[in-house]
């Protein structure tokens, strides 16, 4: 099992075929990215990094329960790309004073056995 996070301008054009060729049996990586492919990753000043960036640290970090939509203990591929799509147009929002008017909205694309590979874990 692999996944691939990409937190770059133009990130969601890594969707394609050609990256999917990458692996032998033709299934996986797991791809989440950072943006559409018509679209730009932004750094947050607050935050010090990008805000794909600060969304993935929340799920791998101190709020994966917020991540955890079916409160199952455990955070799936499938929940944690949810979780930073919300966080991270919530993040650029705020941001906007800075930014701009701006939007930025990750993308997710798995093959259907991967949907629910844990990735985290909550802190109980």
């Amino acid at each position: 099992r692999k996944m691939l996070l990409l937190d770059c301008c133009h990130a969601g054009s890594a969707g394609s075929v050609s990256v999917r060729d990458f692996t032998p049996d033709g299934v996986g990586p797991a791809i989440l990215a950072a943006c559409d492919a018509n679209e730009s990753s932004y750094d947050v000043m607050t935050l010090g990094h990008g805000a794909f960036t600060g969304a993935l640290l929340e799920v791998l970090g101190k709020r994966a329960e917020m991540a955890d939509d079916n409160n199952s203990g455990t955070v799936d591929f499938y929940e944690m790309a949810a979780y930073s799509r919300r966080r991270t147009v919530e993040l650029v929002r705020r941001a906007r004073s800075t930014l701009g008017n701006v939007s930025q909205t990750p993308r997710s694309f798995e093959p259907a056995s991967m949907k629910y590979m844990e990735v985290a874990r909550t802190v109980n």
